[in-house]
């Protein structure tokens, strides 16, 4: 949580200092069920994004309003992205921190970098990650845990392949699209999402979104169990 307030608080100087730079504000809802959810679950999540020229910074927070996770506040992002052109096709390299509470007794944490390319319909974005999985403080303190016991995974293929009907330009757009990472969960390549999802754009500041995403667990091997479903609405407001 420090370290998001820090950052908020230089992306804030950093507008402040430079007129032309562009702030990025969004606001997003989870509410789904899976099957370690016991119920309904709510999430909300907060993002700020400055960028400047061809350099980004983005910074997000996630927390559990509803859930069997009794730590409300649930995960940290931290991205850093270049965009530039290559045989006039746009690419973006982005590396990205996630920490993640996943219950009282169990953190994650996934760090890596993909890159990223788009034309008219499609949206393309491959890379490798590395996650460690751990004991919190809390179970170390009350169950005699040693601290060091983590499982650690290297390289792990990341991806993200999207289809959209219109092109970008549009006010307004629909897709499909397949991942095996979102803003506060990164899975093994084998256990990718199905997200169907669209937009809307309510003026030159404001648009709206929804995305219905579907997890599931071993979805490359031969038996498929259902994992997961939710509901994302939410709003991205450009400040500058």
């Amino acid at each position: 949580m420090k370290i998001s307030i820090i950052v908020l608080f230089i992306c804030f100087i950093l507008v402040q200092s430079n007129l032309n730079a562009q702030v990025q504000l969004s606001a997003y809802s989870d509410i789904g069920h899976s099957n370690i959810s016991e119920g309904i679950y709510l999430k909300t999540s907060a993002n700020v994004l400055y960028k400047y020229r061809s350099i980004a910074l983005q910074t997000g927070i996630q927390n559990d309003i509803i859930s069997n996770n009794k730590t409300v506040f649930s995960g940290l992002n931290l991205n850093l992205a270049h965009y530039f052109s290559f045989k006039q096709k746009k690419y973006s390299v982005k590396t990205f921190f996630i920490s993640t509470t996943l219950s009282d007794f169990v953190k994650e944490r996934n760090y890596g970098a993909f890159l990223s390319t788009e034309n008219k319909h499609f949206n393309f974005k491959i890379g490798t990650g590395f996650k460690s999985i751990g004991f919190t403080q809390h179970a170390i303190e009350t169950a005699d845990i040693n601290s060091n016991e983590n499982v650690y995974e290297i390289f792990n293929p990341l991806y993200s392949f999207s289809y959209t009907l219109n092109k970008p330009t549009k006010p307004w757009n629909v897709g499909i699209g397949v991942t095996n990472m979102d803003n506060f969960v990164v899975n093994q390549a084998t256990n990718p999402m199905t997200t169907v999802f669209g937009h809307y754009k309510l003026n030159d500041k404001v648009r709206l979104y929804a995305e219905v995403w579907y997890k599931t667990a071993g979805a490359f091997n031969l038996h498929v169990n259902y994992f997961g479903l939710f509901f994302r609405p939410g709003i991205i407001w450009e400040l500058k």
